[in-house]
């Protein structure tokens, strides 16, 4: 479980101190792994959707999420669905309604056709670099009934 997950739990235990607290640390994690030196799409993806996800609304931050996920989308060409669908919730939290349709078509013309569930994740981010190490091939990814 991820610290956000945990965050959202305890949201909904009635622990919102605990919770507001969590995501923070989350957040806080999650920006830090940006600065690495070998930081790259992945990295930014992740940070710009909790920023943008996050569900104590005073730590949403979509102008800072909407640079990340633009970064994202430019290091990889275009080309990850994923990474578009983080910008365009970036475009669209930032008010940019008609940038954020538009990006969304553009992202959903990347899937592969009949594309469902977890599969599409694995088709669309197989070779996006993760630090200087390939993200491993859909095979070793799990799937919905193994996480």
């Amino acid at each position: 479980m991820t610290l956000l997950a945990f965050s959202k739990r305890l949201q909904q235990t009635g622990d919102s101190a605990s919770a507001h607290q969590t995501a923070q640390d989350a957040l806080a994690l999650l920006e830090k792994a940006t600065q690495k030196p070998s930081a790259g799409a992945v990295e930014w993806n992740e940070y710009a959707d909790a920023l943008l996800k996050v569900e104590q609304p005073d730590l949403v931050q979509p102008a800072k999420a909407l640079h990340l996920a633009q970064n994202a989308v430019a290091a990889t060409h275009r080309t990850n669905p994923f990474f578009l669908d983080t910008l365009a919730w970036a475009y669209y939290r930032s008010g940019e309604a008609t940038k954020a349709a538009e990006t969304e078509r553009e992202a959903l013309n990347l899937l592969p056709a009949g594309a469902t569930g977890a599969q599409p994740m694995a088709v669309a981010t197989a070779g996006v670099s993760r630090a200087s190490k390939a993200v491993p091939p859909p095979a070793e990814w799990p799937t919905a009934a193994t996480r």
